[in-house]
């Protein structure tokens, strides 16, 4: 790497925004590829995209698109460049077995770049004229050779450390990995915690033993957390005055799976939401299932930045999703969400809902071919909305009727895939 520039004092990174730190980013990841060797290992590569795509999906917001690779180097390391250009080095991968504790690493740096501890580690180490360059000027060659071997080599204080793995362990728990990972990884890492061998990406970490207690104090706490609110869900869900008129009333048919829109606990879809020049994004995610005489109904929370998630249950036919929101009021019933086969009469007319055809759609999380595209009426609006076999819908576009649609929701609004995890699949994106 190039040689640096001395100590500056004094200098604060205030200027920075989102935006500002993706384009630095962007520059400084260049810069790492090319010095330091990309891995060609698919597998390595394949297994920290899937890690990464599920931490990014459980951050209650999220300023940076993030981007996720391997590079093929011996040393036990990671690392997690301004906008959220985030890579891990093939040592540290063969070390950490568990994904649970490649996981605790992971959303350690990601927990360092959201927090953005990376200002104050730049501003500590180099000198006024690279702070001011990435405040707001133009990044020249040797400003982004100097920031690449700042971070590459990042040793943040001790707070940051401690920072990073309350936020990493708790992402981590978020996304659905075991926090004991944290403590698998803190016990390897105490392994190369060995005076001058000591890898430079641990020696601002703290010291071991007591970094492996917190930790493990840390992750018994979460799991408790978990078990108890499991078993609170349990509860609740169990109840016979709930579920008894949901699994009674079930659309005949219900629990035979479709390819359009796949079911099982777990499985998780995140969508950036666009209106209007706002940005925000949303989740859906499968929690629990309940089985009846008549079928399966399935528990989702849908989850906006912010607000507390709306919970519904879904059923599913062969060419067909049914739906019904919670609270329950009486009278209520199960309506059709979506229908992906034309029948000749039903429930809802053929009016309000049809199917186009099949598209291609790209999104963020990759290409989706031969997209079944549905489009239906709804509320004053038009909906069409683009599902892929095997992993479900990746673009909703919702435009308002004319002289229909309420003010306060006139406005186009699309929604495209950006993550997902399928627990009945090997790898989600």
């Amino acid at each position: 790497m190039a040689a640096l520039m001395a100590p500056a004092s004094g200098q604060l990174l205030d200027r920075t925004d989102a935006q500002r730190e993706i384009e630095i980013g962007r520059q400084t990841a260049v810069e790492v590829e090319r010095q330091l060797p990309v891995s060609r290992d698919a597998t390595m590569q394949a297994r920290v995209r899937r890690i990464g795509s599920a931490l990014i999906a459980a951050m209650p917001t999220r300023a940076y698109p993030y981007q996720f690779k391997v590079l093929d180097i011996r040393d036990f390391n990671a690392f997690c460049l301004p906008g959220g250009f985030m890579y891990v080095f093939e040592g540290l991968l063969n070390r950490l077995e568990s994904d649970d504790a490649v996981a605790f690493v992971m959303a350690h740096e990601i927990t360092h770049a959201s927090h953005r501890h990376w200002k104050r580690m730049v501003e500590k180490m180099r000198g006024p004229a690279l702070i001011a360059t990435l405040a707001g000027a133009a990044l020249g060659a040797d400003d982004v050779a100097a920031l690449a071997a700042t971070l590459v080599q990042s040793q943040y204080s001790r707070e940051q450390e401690d920072d990073a793995d309350e936020g990493g362990i708790g992402l981590a728990a978020a996304a659905g990995f075991d926090p004991a990972g944290a403590v698998t990884a803190a016990s390897e890492m105490a392994k190369l915690d060995s005076g001058d061998l000591t890898p430079i990406y641990l020696r601002s970490h703290p010291p071991a033993k007591d970094r492996r207690s917190r930790l493990a104090k840390a992750a018994e706490t979460l799991a408790q957390a978990a078990r108890s609110a499991q078993a609170r869900g349990a509860l609740h869900e169990t109840r016979s005055d709930l579920l008894t008129p949901i699994l009674a009333s079930l659309p005949s048919g219900s629990g035979t799976p479709t390819p359009w829109w796949p079911m099982a606990v777990g499985n998780l879809w995140t969508y950036t939401v666009t209106s209007a020049g706002n940005r925000t994004e949303h989740t859906i995610r499968v929690a629990s299932k309940a089985d009846g005489p008549k079928g399966t109904a399935w528990r989702v929370g849908v989850s906006f930045p912010g607000m507390e998630p709306v919970t519904a249950y879904l059923a599913t036919t062969q060419s067909e999703v049914w739906r019904r929101d919670r609270p329950f009021r009486a009278g209520s019933a199960w309506t059709l969400d979506w229908r992906f086969a034309s029948v000749p009469s039903g429930p809802v007319g053929s009016e309000d809902h049809e199917l186009p055809g099949r598209e291609d759609v790209t999104t963020p999380c990759g290409a989706f071919t031969d997209c079944l595209k549905v489009r239906r009426r709804a509320d004053g609006a038009v909906v069409e909305a683009w599902f892929a076999a095997g992993v479900g819908m990746v673009k909703r576009v919702t435009r308002p009727v004319a002289g229909e649609t309420p003010a306060l929701r006139s406005s186009e609004v699309t929604e495209i895939l950006t993550a997902y995890r399928l627990a009945s699949a090997t790898e989600g994106r």
